[in-house]
């Protein structure tokens, strides 16, 4: 091959592939008809907050947890129904996932009652927030009393005893309450009786300081009725006759 030829043949292959690159361009810029990618399918989804996101495992769908005291305790009938009917292990992590959020939605209204509390034309709504926080909580001591039981069918005795104690020092004279004291007797945890010993132990009475030990005072004899006057009883011998 001539040298001439050499220099001609690349000038040959750019003029020839010239004409191609605008077709080339247009193809990479244009998307095949019926390929175009959907609008927002790229976009990174919202993702739930761990303590309270879905699970597979049985979990509520985050979007199912219930917004208002209502519904909560509609949450909580359901689950108190099937505690007899599902195995423990398949409802321990709904309770769970429940009681989480049903603290955090008191919290909630906790926390805007102390800020309506600041203003005198918001009291009104502070006591309103203060009280439905209150519900809240009074429901997750129910919800705590289920979970207590999963937990006791499940043979996990030490761990029931945390939340018994919880609903027992929150509301000890409630029917709530009392369940939950009758579960720790027996459970073993509380003594059978509530009725105080007659005469403490002598190990605790030792444990106490002595300006704070109570010492029961000595009963008094009853005092004898006084005696009638003789014209008194002579009176009444005559009325007897």
């Amino acid at each position: 091959m001539s040298k001439k030829a050499r220099v001609a043949l690349p000038v040959l292959v750019s003029l020839a592939v010239l004409p191609l690159l605008p077709n080339v361009a247009l193809a990479q810029a244009a998307p095949v008809p019926g390929n175009a990618p959907v609008p927002g399918a790229n976009v990174p989804k919202l993702r739930a907050p761990a303590s309270a996101a879905a699970s597979t495992a049985g979990g509520f769908n985050y979007q199912d947890l219930p917004l208002n005291a209502d519904d909560a305790k509609a949450r909580i009938t359901e689950l108190s129904t099937m505690v007899s009917t599902s195995r423990p292990q398949d409802l321990l992590e709904r309770v769970d996932q429940l009681g989480t959020w049903l603290t955090d939605m008191a919290d909630a209204h906790n926390k805007m009652a102390n800020s309506f509390g600041k203003h005198d034309q918001t009291k009104a709504i502070a006591t309103a927030e203060r009280q439905t926080a209150q519900r809240f909580t009074i429901l997750k001591h129910h919800l705590s009393l289920i979970k207590a039981d999963l937990l006791i069918n499940m043979r996990r005795y030490p761990e029931a005893l945390g939340p018994l104690i919880e609903i027992v020092t929150a509301e000890p004279t409630t029917d709530v309450g009392q369940s939950a004291y009758k579960k720790l007797q027996e459970l073993g945890f509380s003594p059978e009786t509530a009725e105080a010993p007659a005469q403490a132990d002598t190990a605790i009475a030792n444990d106490v300081p002595a300006a704070q030990q109570t010492v029961a005072a000595p009963k008094k004899p009853a005092a004898k009725p006084a005696a009638k006057p003789a014209a008194s009883r002579k009176a009444w011998s005559s009325a007897k006759r």
